[in-house]
């Protein structure tokens, strides 16, 4: 999916520089090519989709990155405005994960490794609890 947005951000903006449009053709085309460009940009690098943890360390990765860090180090957990998860280190750094079916389980697992993690999860998310399906966090 992220080739194919890529391919019509490319041909948009050939589209942009050699089609003869108005004003307001161009503004959006523009427009649009930055919103999916941060889109992109968001998806690849920033949000994580795979977490795991074990006794010592945990570790996360998004399509083009990925890292750990120890256990002693996580501070915060919260999900918010949906299903926007924030995972919180001790030296400020924050890792987006989309809060998806069995991250609430997977955060009480967490917790019982390190009993300091402040752990803050909204209503929206719970409601996501109850919907039947299989989960894709795993401790």
């Amino acid at each position: 999916m992220t080739v194919v947005v890529g391919l019509v951000i490319a041909l948009v903006s050939v589209n942009l520089a050699t089609a003869d449009e108005d004003l307001s053709a161009r503004a959006f085309m523009v427009l649009w090519i930055a919103i999916s460009t941060l889109v992109i940009y968001w998806y690849l690098f920033r949000f994580a989709y795979d977490l795991r943890f074990d006794t010592e360390d945990f570790y996360w990765r998004s399509p083009l990155r990925s890292g750990s860090l120890p256990l002693h180090e996580l501070r915060r957990i919260r999900v918010r405005n949906g299903t926007d998860g924030i995972i919180e280190s001790a030296n400020g750094n924050r890792l987006h994960v989309l809060a998806q079916k069995g991250f609430g389980q997977f955060c009480l697992s967490l917790a019982s490794q390190v009993p300091s993690l402040d752990i803050r999860i909204g209503l929206t998310h719970r409601l996501l609890e109850w919907i039947p399906g299989p989960t894709m966090f795993r401790g």
